[in-house]
């Protein structure tokens, strides 16, 4: 029989269990520690790499002030004037029909002249201040304390709606010289919004920035500049500056490329935080923040290079998105590979209606000069068009396709390929999958108004 020596005791069994736990206690830790000595050596890497370039890695860094001391504050220009004007119901139907379904546009009707000249007379005064901003040569842009104020993008919206009006109503009243100023100072307002160094932020200034590009295209077929028959037209040198600012100037790439700076600050920032919460998790974290990191820096060259066939090769398979995904991906973008994708398509089909508008500008100053537009594009430069314009979808510099025969001018699209002028069925069509990124020369004609119900359609008539 078993002596009692050889009968494990509890007490003896309980110390076993005890060190056994305590030396995979011991591993676990070394384990862990292992892990937080790489993910921190990794992040740290990472955030000394943007340090040496200058990049900000804290809020503290991306919102210091960094212009010359200012004696205007655009940010707070444009709060001033969003707050002293406050639309009455026929006004912002007016104002915001550009983001309906069914937008205004030319010609107005009588009555939307009515409320134009209405709306223009009792805000002459807030409108007066956007000169704060247009004439000064040195504008400083700071953003408010926290880095992300939802409700002022719609402000923005808003005055870039407001100006988007006063341009269709001056253009029609014979005031092109005015339509310019409209114009520019949709733009300084995209500009003001892209400061804000977050993603967010960046689309609703290329949204901006397109609705004034877009503006301009139905603006231009009869787009009047100074003489004696129009005296009340656009000076010509400030056309010819406005089409080379739009040919050539990059302005919403730097927006995406500032954009991708101000969410790094967002991811590191985040996950300090949930670090905080949740320390036993803090390599997970941090390996993350640096997967994501990396994965948008990626792509950050081809966007710095305005080289979108090489933005485009970057690309994962293109996957189903709704609205509600595509918000979640804008808010947090690194979140997944397909957010910052989308918005880098945004930017660059919005860099390509740019280029577009001033084409179109310049194909229009020909087409005063001459009474007809031009056999080619090449026929615009030097006088009209200093350089050609490149299209931004082409990797090899080309210029855009024009057909004046048809009266077209189209970039080659997302597939870069020249498909004729193609575009989709109208149900069927979006701008990222139409084969060709299409403009037309002509002011399309408006849709005829629905006719009046007759007797045999009325409501609770016999079918």
């Amino acid at each position: 029989m078993p002596t009692s020596s050889t009968i494990p005791s509890p007490w003896r069994s309980a110390r076993h269990f005890l060190v056994r736990a305590l030396l995979a206690l011991l591993l676990a830790a070394a384990l862990w520690a292992i892990w937080y000595a790489y993910a921190a050596h990794a992040l740290a890497r990472q955030v000394a790499a943007y340090q040496a370039v200058g990049d900000p890695t804290t809020y503290a860094e991306l919102y210091r002030a960094s212009d010359p001391p200012p004696s205007v504050n655009a940010y707070a220009v444009l709060v001033d004037i969003d707050a002293h004007i406050k639309l009455d119901s026929d006004e912002m139907e007016l104002v915001e029909s550009s983001t309906s379904p069914t937008p205004t546009y030319l010609p107005l009707t009588d009555a939307e002249l009515r409320v134009a000249e209405r709306m223009l007379a009792r805000f002459s005064g807030p409108l007066a201040n956007f000169e704060k901003i247009r004439v000064h040569p040195q504008v400083v842009w700071p953003m408010p304390a926290k880095p992300l104020d939802i409700p002022r993008l719609g402000y923005y919206r808003h005055l870039a709606n407001l100006r988007r009006a006063t341009a269709l109503y001056h253009h029609q009243i014979g005031r092109d010289d005015q339509v310019l100023t409209d114009l520019a100072d949709m733009h300084m307002t995209a500009d003001v919004c892209d400061r804000g160094d977050l993603l967010i932020n960046h689309l609703v200034a290329v949204a901006i920035h397109t609705l004034t590009n877009f503006t301009l295209l139905h603006i231009a077929p009869d787009f009047q500049v100074r003489s004696s028959a129009f005296p009340n037209g656009a000076e010509r040198t400030q056309v010819m500056a406005l089409i080379d600012q739009l040919g050539h100037s990059d302005v919403m790439l730097q927006g995406l490329v500032d954009a991708l700076k101000g969410e790094r600050v967002y991811v590191l920032t985040y996950e300090r935080s949930r670090s905080a919460r949740q320390p036993l998790l803090v390599p997970a974290h941090w390996l993350a923040a640096l997967h994501d990191l990396q994965n948008a820096d990626h792509r950050l060259p081809a966007m710095r290079a305005n080289d979108y066939p090489a933005f485009r090769a970057l690309l994962p398979p293109e996957t189903p998105a709704t609205t509600e995904t595509f918000l979640s991906q804008v808010f947090d973008p690194f979140g997944s590979s397909f957010g910052w994708d989308r918005v880098g398509a945004i930017c660059f089909h919005g860099l390509t209606d740019q280029r577009a508008a001033a084409i179109r500008l310049a194909l229009r100053l020909y087409e005063l000069d001459h009474d007809r537009l031009p056999p080619t594009l090449e026929d615009l430069t030097p006088q009209y068009l200093p350089k050609p314009i490149a299209d931004p979808m082409r990797a090899d510099g080309a210029t855009f396709r024009y057909d004046p025969a048809r009266r077209l001018l189209y970039s080659v699209g997302d597939n870069r390929i020249d498909d004729g002028a193609t575009i989709l069925p109208p149900n069927t069509s979006s701008r990222f999958r139409d084969p060709d990124l299409v403009y037309r020369l002509d002011r399309p004609s408006p849709a005829p108004p629905a006719p009046a119900p007759t007797s045999s359609t009325a409501p609770g008539s016999a079918r």
